[in-house]
């Protein structure tokens, strides 16, 4: 389990339920590093009052004609009622006004937004390297 189990554990990370389903539906080798099932949270009541508010007020961030972005609003509702940072690699989008990307509604929600390596920094996690023989 490493690191991201201990995480887990202590609630320090986790990830909606729909990111898992979304990760399924592409066979994503993100999956397999997090199958731990501590990692995925269900949705609750709060969770989904939330999540309408999200959907009304940035239509433009899932693309259900490609099938993607679909658990993005998700995980902004479960940090909004978590009182969670979201963590993405996403940018902000070059053009809001055609693409709304998660930091965007982030920003605009009042929810902390960081990307991976600021993560990685907080929580203090090291790599180390070995060459394979």
């Amino acid at each position: 389990m490493g690191d991201i189990g201990k995480f887990c554990k202590k609630n320090i990370v986790f990830s909606p339920i729909e990111v898992k389903r979304e990760l399924e539906k592409v066979d994503d080798d993100l999956l397999e590093w997090v199958k731990n099932k501590s990692f995925f949270k269900d949705v609750n009541e709060d969770v989904q009052k939330y999540l309408r508010t999200i959907m009304k007020k940035y239509p433009r961030l899932t693309d259900s004609s490609k099938g993607r972005s679909m658990a993005d609003p998700w995980v902004i509702a479960h940090a909004q009622t978590e009182e969670a940072t979201v963590v993405t690699l996403e940018q902000e989008a070059a053009k809001p006004e055609k693409k709304v990307n998660i930091p965007d509604a982030c920003k605009q929600e009042g929810i902390a937004c960081i990307d991976i390596y600021h993560l990685i920094g907080e929580l203090k996690i090291e790599f180390t390297a070995k060459i394979k023989k």
